[in-house]
């Protein structure tokens, strides 16, 4: 019986980091592509090549690694591999709720990369479990400017996501949304109101004020408020937008 050899595509064609890889992992019996750092380029790899592994930046020219995970549906996915100088475990989670299979910290060992495929490959296949309303909570927090290495940047994409769902959690915060959020990541309520706190006055002060004018903008012409809106008032209103954008597009399908 003659084996798969597998293909590995690699967003990275410097000598310093991509081709470093390309060889260590063709000692390993693997095909390797590379790709320049460029999420518009390594996107049309992906669907042209249809590799089985792809490691990418977190940061690229054009489209992020988020970015990459946002805009590929389920059949397209190959296992993502992330690395990335932003330092952090929210970094990671944030990630791997996306479906990434890991990410590395640089710098990092390469036998790390090459342990996480080994290890995929001989681990029992699962379904993905990233849901439509993680994707959207996660895509405007980016478009707002969210930094992913804040720890409650994760609380607050799991809040947002749970409001797009059921409107009605916000009514219940305190009592319901933050409890349920700490319980899922083994901490207390108070932690995940006051991370979540902490980002929002992180995207009020050095974020994308333009996006942040759609959600949150008042008056005409509109402005933001010097204040920034409360946990409940910025997760409602940003729910809120994506359930309208969630209906717009779905408007869209159907006139085509």
């Amino acid at each position: 019986m003659v084996k798969t050899v597998k293909l590995v595509l690699v967003g990275d064609t410097s000598d310093s980091f991509g081709r470093i890889i390309q060889l260590q992992l063709q000692n390993y019996g693997y095909r390797v592509q590379l790709v320049e750092r460029n999420g518009i380029s390594l996107l049309h790899a992906i669907r042209t090549l249809q590799p089985e592994y792809t490691v990418m930046h977190l940061q690229m020219l054009h489209i992020d690694a988020y970015g990459i995970l946002h805009t590929l549906d389920e059949q397209e996915y190959p296992h993502f591999l992330v690395c990335g100088t932003e330092q952090g475990i929210a970094v990671r989670q944030s990630l791997k709720k996306l479906g990434a299979l890991d990410y590395f910290a640089m710098p990092f060992s390469l036998n790390r990369l090459y342990d996480a495929i080994l290890e995929d490959e001989v681990s029992p296949k699962r379904p993905s479990v990233v849901s439509q309303a993680d994707l959207f909570a996660t895509s405007m927090l980016q478009r707002f400017g969210a930094q992913p290495q804040l720890v409650g940047y994760l609380y607050l994409c799991d809040a947002v996501a749970r409001v797009y769902e059921h409107p009605e959690d916000i009514q219940l915060i305190t009592k319901v949304l933050y409890p349920e959020i700490a319980k899922e990541h083994q901490v207390t309520a108070i932690k995940v109101e006051r991370s979540i706190r902490k980002v929002i006055e992180t995207i009020w002060q050095s974020g994308n004020r333009q996006a942040l004018l759609l959600v949150f903008g008042k008056g005409s012409p509109a402005v933001l408020p010097k204040r920034r809106p409360s946990n409940s008032v910025f997760i409602s209103k940003t729910a809120e937008r994506m359930r309208l954008e969630a209906m717009n597009d779905s408007y869209r399908d159907q006139s085509l």
